[in-house]
């Protein structure tokens, strides 16, 4: 094979060039140094015979065109201008030199661009260059506010470009008002296959439905309207590859209208359904499940938990490698939340198995009443729309159901994970709600493979109950791959957790992973109030730390978080006791309680504020050796 090197350069002759419509943003970063270059020199010359140059026209043409940088208006997500790119990059290639430039002001299909970011002078020469040629038509509000710039700029795009409506081909207009749409959005388009509308969100009650192309969307292949209300028409969209709605400003689209477009779009490879309120029907009608074996990405968002179940009922999408799940049952009324799980989703099921065996990562968190499983996409990358993710969000589920959709959808992944892959990592929050006396939900909870991490995340939580279930002896240990537990230092007694340390890591090490215990002492700066906190032998954590296999720590910093609980507990101590003279024992307690971190107390009395003194300096770094204070004419020494 042989191959062709070449070199573009610059020619002079070009630099004195008239560009119609031309402004400075549009000029490249070198183009200063091109114009003031007045020598031809050899390399520029012998660029004359290179290969490229030899080209006949036709095969120039597309080499140029293979060169401009894509248009791909279909990424809401995407920031970028791609069409400010694509005119630079034209405009650029223009500058190599007059043939090329030629070429190119003769190809009339590299114009068919229309922009709200270009002047108008480059959108009138852009119409007229292009001829007939079908258009990408593009506006943007760069804007957070909808102000009258923002308002006055698109409506004068829209106005400049309308005489060009036969021949938009991709329509794209983002940020625009409401009211300002009817005008340019209810009269055909005969070849329009790509629309892509976002309108500021405002009052439902003022938002105009509007009669789509006077319902001539024959030609339309790709659907992407955010806030807009419409109707369906009698005549719905077909054959569609991409069929995205946000949010219809409570314009209520009939569930069957949906469902006619996809069983007229066997080839759609994007369906999007968001924030909508779907009418259902009025007589129910069996289950006719539709395989859209093209179907890559799948979203399907703040809808009725009804109609949610009618719509995955009925879809078969083998081959789905994006799926985007979220429901929220919470204020949900007359409608049994379960189902979402036991059935809405029993035919996704397999392809959330496949995507977690491919996938990294994906995260697991399992609440009293919610399920979160998966990873979020880069959204921001246009590339992800390739990559494989999903992402199951569900609240305000019954934590039975969300515990049986674990034990039958997510534990047979645990066992499927590759050898390059890390186990599945999850994490159990249990709060007051949780029904740790059901006696089915706690033989599934303990068997649980997926579960790597257990949260006791509120006050009220009866930890002593969790210990007691984590320290059974069994062929299997409970919560067998758990590695750290997190609790609040309320409603337990530390002798509990010694013993629950000491009874689960006494079983071989390959059933029992080591075990992290990360107790919440930010709750201990009060201690005018006792309650059920926990009050620590230093002794007893000691003994803690001493089993193999056990490492406890505290939030918020080792050593001045262990240093509350432990004045916390002297306080706690002695609140009991009028004279600690009276007491040698718990003088002794109290001096080697502290001994290790450096700090001895030497104390008559010991009213609540003299430790609060204590700790306040002592996490303040202060080195006292003076009188603190008098109580009841009783001097108190602190020694450090």
């Amino acid at each position: 094979m042989t191959r062709i090197y070449y070199r573009i350069v610059a020619q002079p002759e070009y630099h004195n060039r008239e560009m119609t419509g031309l402004s400075d943003q549009w000029k490249g970063p070198h183009e200063p140094e091109l114009l003031g270059s007045s020598n031809i020199s050899p390399d520029q010359q012998t660029h004359l015979q290179s290969p490229i140059e030899r080209l006949p026209a036709e095969l120039l043409t597309i080499v140029l065109y293979l060169a401009l940088p894509p248009i791909d208006l279909k990424v809401r997500e995407d920031l970028d201008d791609p069409c400010t790119d694509y005119m630079k990059a034209l405009y650029q290639l223009q500058l190599v030199s007059k043939r090329w430039k030629e070429v190119l002001d003769t190809t009339p299909g590299v114009w068919a661009v229309v922009s709200g970011g270009f002047p108008d002078q480059q959108n009138i020469a852009n119409m007229d260059k292009s001829h007939n040629y079908s258009l990408t038509v593009y506006s943007t509000s760069t804007k957070l506010e909808e102000t009258e710039d923002d308002v006055g700029s698109c409506l004068e795009f829209l106005q400049l470009i309308e005489h060009t409506r036969h021949r938009w081909r991709v329509l794209r207009l983002d940020g625009v008002l409401p009211g300002d749409l009817p005008h340019y959005l209810t009269e055909p388009a005969p070849i329009l296959e790509s629309i892509h509308i976002s309108s500021f969100p405002g009052d439902p009650d003022d938002a105009e439905v509007l009669t789509l192309f006077g319902h001539h969307v024959s030609a339309i292949r790709h659907v992407d309207l955010m806030n807009i209300a419409f109707h369906p028409g009698p005549s719905p969209f077909h054959d569609l590859i991409c069929f995205k709605l946000y949010d219809t400003r409570g314009n209520r689209i009939p569930i069957d209208w949906i469902m006619e477009v996809l069983r007229g779009s066997p080839r759609i490879e994007r369906l999007w359904l968001v924030d909508m309120d779907l009418q259902m029907p009025t007589l129910s009608t069996p289950i006719a499940v539709m395989d859209l074996t093209h179907l890559k990405s799948f979203r399907i968002c703040g809808i009725d938990g009804r109609a949610i179940e009618y719509i995955t009922r009925r879809i078969n999408a083998p081959n789905c490698i994006q799926f985007n799940f979220s429901f929220d049952g919470r204020d949900v009324e007359d409608y049994d939340t379960s189902l979402i799980l036991d059935s809405a989703l029993i035919l996704f099921e397999p392809i959330l198995q496949s995507l977690v065996h491919k996938m990294s990562n994906p995260s697991l968190s399992i609440g009293v009443d919610n399920i979160f499983w998966g990873q979020h996409p880069p959204l921001l990358d246009p590339k992800s729309r390739l990559n494989l993710f999903f992402l199951l969000d569900i609240s305000g589920v019954p934590f039975v159901a969300v515990i049986r959709w674990v034990d039958r959808v997510v534990e047979p992944t645990h066992s499927n994970r590759g050898p390059d892959q890390r186990p599945l990592e999850g994490a159990l929050g249990i709060s007051s709600a949780t029904p740790l006396a059901d006696t089915e939900i706690v033989s599934r909870l303990k068997h649980l493979n997926s579960i790597t991490q257990i949260s006791a995340g509120t006050f009220d939580v009866d930890a002593s109950q969790l210990f007691r279930m984590l320290a059974e002896a069994g062929p299997e240990p409970c919560f067998p791959h758990l590695r750290q537990l997190n609790v609040h230092a309320f409603r337990w007694e530390a002798r509990e957790l010694l013993e629950m340390v000491r009874a689960r890591l006494s079983q071989p090490s390959q059933l029992v992973p080591h075990l992290t215990v990360v107790i919440q002492a930010e709750t201990y700066p009060s201690f005018a109030d006792p309650g059920n906190r926990v009050v620590f032998n230093p002794d007893i954590l000691r003994e803690i730390r001493a089993v193999k296999g056990v490492n406890v720590a505290f939030s918020g910093g080792e050593d001045n978080w262990e240093l509350r609980i432990l004045a916390f507990s002297l306080y706690v101590v002695s609140a009991t006791i009028y004279s600690w003279t009276a007491n040698t024992p718990i003088k002794e307690w109290i001096n080697r309680s502290f001994k290790p971190l450096g700090m001895t107390i030497v104390v008559d009395h010991n009213p609540p504020d003299i430790l609060m003194t204590v700790i306040q300096n002592r996490l303040a770094g202060n080195k006292l050796h003076k009188t603190v204070g008098v109580h009841h004419s009783t001097s108190y020494r602190l020694n450090f």
